[in-house]
């Protein structure tokens, strides 16, 4: 009895883990540039298996009419998912491409442990171009990331609360450190050119 209930338990548990394995995928984008320019790789004729499961493994299977490529996760950009969003592999870690601006903003949901069960959270990061370091979003590593930048730096104190690096802009629908390195750009070229 106990057998038979541990084997539908494993069952159902690879179930589910290769139903979230197979969702639709749209394609790859095999470099930053490829991501830049909306350059997709295997976005026709081929299925895309992430391997984003319980068993995760470093590498993206990809299976064409005739051949199965395998795809090292550390050296793929991403990849767009059925809903259209892009993707980003870092480090083997899948980031959701959140916003392409003069920062690149991401999100990842991760799961934290509580005493009772967990609570699912929404963790931003950002990097200075869209292949460089994925670094968390906050004041300390904004500032250190753009520490030549004086302007910015002086920006950021003034427009974004300490705590509140990863606020978003309703106003003019941007998250607000986007909205403080374009205010610096402009001020930057208005002062070219006077």
């Amino acid at each position: 009895m106990k057998k038979a209930m541990r084997i539908s338990i494993l069952a159902c548990i690879m179930t589910l883990a290769l139903s979230t394995n197979v969702k639709s995928q749209c394609g790859i984008y095999l470099t930053a540039s490829d991501f830049t320019n909306k350059q997709l790789s295997y976005s026709e004729g081929s299925k895309i298996h992430l391997n984003n499961s319980l068993m995760e493994t470093p590498y993206v299977a990809i299976v064409t009419r005739d051949k199965k490529i395998k795809l090292n996760k550390n050296e793929i950009f991403g990849y767009v998912d059925g809903d259209k969003k892009a993707h980003r592999f870092y480090k083997n870690e899948d980031y959701v491409i959140t916003e392409e601006g003069p920062i690149t903003v991401y999100m990842q949901v991760v799961r934290v442990a509580q005493s009772k069960g967990y609570v699912v959270l929404k963790k931003y990061y950002f990097s200075k171009t869209p292949g460089s370091e994925i670094t968390s979003l906050n004041i300390h590593n904004l500032k250190d990331a753009y520490r030549g930048n004086e302007k910015f730096i002086d920006l950021l104190d003034q427009y974004i609360d300490g705590s509140n690096a990863e606020a978003y802009d309703e106003l003019h629908n941007t998250f607000r450190v986007n909205y403080v390195y374009t205010k610096t750009l402009k001020e930057s070229s208005q002062n070219l050119e006077k």
